[in-house]
C-alpha cells in the first residue's frame, strides 16, 4: 500500500509538472537532445515540429496532439492522479488507525495475562 501511494505521488508530481514543460516545448525547435530507449540506454536526436506533441493516452497508446489539447490531457490525468492520492491516503489513514487499536488491545491482553501469571505464582 505504501508502495503504491508513493508511485502515485511520483506520478502526480510529474503530471503537474508536464504542463509547464509542455507550455515551454516551443522554444526546443531544432534543438539536440538525448532520446530514452531503456532506463539505461540513450539516442541522440533532434527536436522536429513543436506544434504538436505525442501523449500517452493510457495503455501504451500515444496520439499526437497540439500543444493545447496535450496541455488539457496532462492537467486531467494531474486531477485524476490527485484524487487517487487523496483517497488512498484516507485508507491508509484508517487502516494505520485500526492497527493501533488493535496493537493496544494485544498489549491490554499481554499485560491481564503477566498479572494473572504473576498472581497464579505468587498463590502456589
Amino acid at each position: 500500500m505504501f508502495l503504491e501511494i508513493e508511485q502515485l505521488r511520483r506520478g502526480h508530481v510529474n503530471s503537474r509538472v508536464a504542463p509547464v514543460r509542455i507550455a515551454a516545448f516551443h522554444h526546443l525547435a531544432g534543438r539536440d537532445i538525448l532520446v530514452p530507449l531503456t532506463q539505461s540506454l540513450y539516442v541522440p536526436g533532434k527536436i522536429g515540429s513543436t506544434s504538436e506533441v505525442l501523449v500517452d493516452v493510457g495503455t501504451g497508446f500515444y496520439v499526437g496532439k497540439p500543444l493545447p489539447a496535450a496541455t488539457e490531457i496532462m492537467r486531467k490525468k494531474a486531477d485524476m492522479v490527485a484524487t487517487e492520492v487523496s483517497s488512498l491516503t484516507r485508507v491508509l489513514t484508517m487502516k494505520q488507525s485500526n492497527l493501533e487499536v488493535i496493537t493496544e488491545h494485544l498489549q491490554m491482553r499481554g499485560a491481564v495475562a503477566e498479572q494473572a501469571a504473576a498472581a497464579g505464582a505468587g498463590a502456589s
